[in-house]
């Protein structure tokens, strides 16, 4: 009996799970450019840079995802001359949660915390977007 239940557990948990769809995220929806255009607008720095970290999707039932969204912005910034100098580096790390519809490709974005926002820029422009609802055009391209 404890083997069933036990075999039962990894069965559920397994299926469960959270599954990695960064590569298909990346390959199959704008989103690493989105962030890069936003970091190029809002980010500091002569080398500023914008990726997505990664996506993350778990099922929770009725054809619904639970979706976690990961982005660095890292806002850079260096001196050529008189002296090779870094002048600033530091990372922004969004990190945003929320459900995914797949009968109707709709995202609900339940929260979103930033962390290292030393301007407190990036924090401001996203604090608008929890409870938004946003189109995932052909989301079944990177279900799990």
């Amino acid at each position: 009996m404890a083997a069933w239940s036990l075999a039962f557990l990894m069965l559920i948990s397994g299926a469960l799970a959270q599954t990695d769809i960064t590569e298909k995220v990346r390959r199959n929806t704008p989103l690493n450019q989105t962030i890069q255009d936003f970091c190029d607008s809002y980010c500091q720095g002569n080398q500023r840079e914008g990726h997505l970290t990664s996506v993350t999707l778990q099922p929770v039932g009725g054809g619904r995802y639970r979706g976690t969204m990961i982005a660095d912005l890292r806002n850079w910034q260096e001196m050529d001359e008189p002296l090779n100098v870094t002048v600033f580096d530091w990372t922004v790390r969004i990190r945003a949660e929320g459900i995914l519809d797949a009968s109707t490709c709709t995202a609900v974005i339940e929260s979103v915390t930033v962390d290292d926002d030393i301007s407190g820029v990036i924090s401001g422009l996203l604090d608008e977007h929890k409870g938004q609802k946003h189109s995932v055009p052909n989301c079944k391209r990177i279900l799990p």
